[in-house]
């Protein structure tokens, strides 16, 4: 539509409903026809939902307190797992220690009672209420004591040594009725290392225990140069050896 030849009073343009209207005081010839102009309104921006600002989008919120949260769950991981680092390492005391704590030896102690308790059971037949006396296989059972006697030879401190990794000792007689029973036990006609040597700073023979004991007296030859260890095969049969000299132990 060409508006170039309308002639237009700002004075007589009124805006009300709308379409084409023809004003009556005007000739027919030169009647104006005036338009009704609707303009459309400008959306009042003041009740409209406020965009988000440039480059962040809502769910980016949701990420950022997901990511400090897990930061912190991780720093508390981390704190709690060199607290129990230095505990174990460098016995450290930790606040809030939550670590259970757990004693080797009474497992150890709880599981040798139990197996104490059961070798009792099948072996003191018979004997409930009364005293019931145990020694470790293999050895003998004799007035309370228990014996050992080796089947390999060995030096005389080699065999204190194996006494002693058995938390025992060579033999120390205390009697001469322990002199005369413990060859019965044993193989006849041995000779057995004891804990019998001859003592070079006191000038004797001295038994392995001999603070506070003196043991039972034993006759012993004179002593030679190069042998200070004595064994034994009965109440009467003490020799003295070398202690290099192989032999089994009691």
């Amino acid at each position: 539509m060409s508006i170039s030849g309308l002639v237009t009073s700002t004075t007589q343009l009124e805006v009300s409903g709308c379409g084409w209207m023809t004003l009556d005081s005007l000739d027919t010839e030169q009647q104006i026809l005036y338009a009704t102009l609707r303009v459309p309104h400008k959306p009042d921006t003041s009740i409209l939902p406020s965009a988000p600002p440039p480059g962040l989008r809502p769910q980016d919120h949701v990420w950022r307190v997901a990511s400090v949260s897990l930061g912190i769950a991780l720093v508390m991981l981390l704190v709690s797992t060199l607290c129990l680092y230095l505990k174990t390492s460098e016995g450290s005391n930790c606040e809030n220690d939550w670590v259970p704590k757990v004693s080797c030896e009474d497992d150890l102690g709880n599981e040798s009672s139990a197996r104490l308790a059961a070798l009792k059971k099948e072996l003191c037949i018979g004997q409930q209420g009364a005293m019931c006396e145990l020694c470790p296989p293999g050895w003998w059972l004799n007035s309370s004591r228990c014996y050992f006697f080796s089947g390999e030879r060995r030096s005389w401190e080699a065999s204190a040594k194996d006494c002693a990794d058995r938390k025992s000792r060579l033999l120390v007689l205390e009697d001469e009725a322990e002199a005369v029973e413990v060859p019965r036990m044993g193989p006849r006609d041995e000779y057995f290392w004891i804990g019998y040597k001859y003592n070079m700073t006191q000038r004797t023979w001295t038994w392995l225990d001999n603070a506070g004991f003196s043991g039972y007296r034993i006759r012993m030859e004179k002593y030679t140069d190069g042998k200070q260890c004595a064994s034994f095969k009965g109440k009467d049969a003490i020799y003295s050896y070398g202690c290099q000299h192989l032999l089994h132990w009691i």
